[in-house]
């Protein structure tokens, strides 16, 4: 059964946390009419083939192995220098990645995502920590 996951207004402020505004609305719009072919009465972007084969994947709470500085950095050496169109190259391909960052928005976006990705708490607030650690990368 497909999963609801976000709606058009969502993805368009998730796209807001790593491009400029108007970039980021009309990659939204152009990624809702490339992704968005199943939508809800709520308008909700619903999915099923990704969500489907990894529910039990995140389950288990595996710790990182290497300090919170030292993944900082590692994100800010990847993400800190990558320009507006890599960011809008990667965007335009749906996977886990949208689903994190999506979870950015709002604690109601986070749970959500959270809850159709089968993570623990633990899980997916490493996940978010890494989504903000990319977030902070590409800001700064």
């Amino acid at each position: 059964m497909p999963v609801p996951l976000f709606t058009q207004p969502e993805i368009e402020a998730a796209f807001g946390l790593i491009l400029p505004p108007e970039v980021a609305t009309r990659a939204a719009r152009v990624w809702w009419e490339q992704f968005a072919s199943e939508v809800d009465e709520r308008g909700y972007f619903l999915y099923e083939d990704h969500l489907a084969g990894i529910k039990g994947a995140h389950g288990l709470a595996i710790a990182s192995p290497l300090p919170e500085s030292e993944q900082r950095s590692q994100e800010r050496l990847f993400w800190g220098s990558t320009p507006v169109e890599e960011r809008l190259e990667y965007l335009m391909r749906f996977s886990s990645f949208h689903i994190g960052l999506v979870g950015l928005v709002s604690e109601e976006l986070h749970e959500r995502m959270r809850t159709a990705e089968g993570l623990t708490l633990e899980g997916a607030d490493r996940r978010r920590a890494q989504m903000r650690r990319i977030v902070d990368a590409i800001n700064s």
